[in-house]
């Protein structure tokens, strides 16, 4: 891709950025937060290529796996996600490349400065030597997210240099945690790549971002991604509102990812969420 193109790829993606900070945060505004996500999406792929393409050729990579951390990465890896991808990738090197979707649920835990995982598919295959990973992400704020998946992504066999991660908002703390935590023996890293840059507040959530390639930032309100775009966070809501709110984040998990999952599978996540975010009082 030339630098043009990538600039502006970059200018698209903080127009995009922009615009979901400034949607309303009401219930009625989730479907336009993930209509923005996926526009974002949809040009995080073209991100993603050159380096893709090099690890294909040095590495014989044969499997492309895009990975969703849960909840906000599934507003990101989707089944247009996915077919957009496949498209790219259409003919490339000796043989096609196979696009496969993974997912990795991730709780943080801020106050420790822990993640842990409560969630995967699509890692259970005994063997990924032949597999790179792409992170899609729509916040890096601390990287607590980004390397609890990147190490279960390692245990299950793909070096971080196969690994690259694209966050729509990267602050700088998150990046250097990465590429701190993300190192194989041989010193070689995770490939970062960031739609926009963010400063944090004294709770680190993003309040500012910028242009990739530029020095000012814009103020914006701080937001929950996974929240705004799937809710299930009103705690003193209704059991009803909850179950409906988690009845639709299956839903477009199943859309997505029903080829990588087993009912119990599914049945287990939808447990968690109820279990997790149930009303209080």
């Amino acid at each position: 891709m030339q630098s043009e193109q990538r600039t502006d790829l970059f200018s698209e993606q903080f127009d995009l950025a922009l615009a979901f900070y400034a949607l309303d945060d009401g219930t009625q505004s989730r479907e336009r937060h993930r209509a923005i996500v996926q526009e974002m999406a949809d040009r995080a792929v073209e991100l993603a290529l050159p380096h893709l393409a090099h690890v294909v050729e040095e590495q014989h990579v044969s499997r492309a796996v895009l990975v969703a951390p849960l909840r906000g990465g599934l507003g990101l890896v989707t089944p247009r996600t996915l077919g957009r991808l496949r498209g790219a990738l259409s003919g490339f090197g000796p043989s096609d490349v196979l696009v496969e979707p993974w997912a990795v649920g991730v709780k943080r835990h801020p106050a420790q400065d822990r993640a842990e995982v409560y969630f995967s598919c699509g890692l259970q295959r005994a063997d990924n030597h032949d597999a790179a990973a792409i992170i899609l992400d729509f916040g890096t704020a601390t990287g607590l997210t980004t390397v609890a998946v990147a190490r279960e992504l390692k245990q299950a066999g793909i070096d971080y240099r196969r690994m690259t991660s694209i966050s729509m908002t990267l602050a700088e703390k998150g990046r250097k945690r990465i590429l701190e935590s993300c190192i194989d023996s041989d010193g070689r890293r995770i490939q970062i790549e960031a739609a926009t840059r963010a400063n944090l507040n004294d709770k680190d959530y993003v309040y500012q971002i910028a242009p990739t390639f530029s020095a000012a930032f814009c103020d914006v309100n701080p937001k929950d991604w996974g929240e705004r775009m799937w809710g299930m966070e009103n705690t003193h809501g209704s059991p009803d509102v909850l179950h409906h709110e988690v009845n639709e984040f299956m839903y477009h998990f199943f859309q997505t990812f029903e080829g990588v999952t087993d009912y119990s599978q599914r049945v287990a996540l939808k447990d968690y969420y109820l279990r997790q975010y149930a009303p209080l009082g």
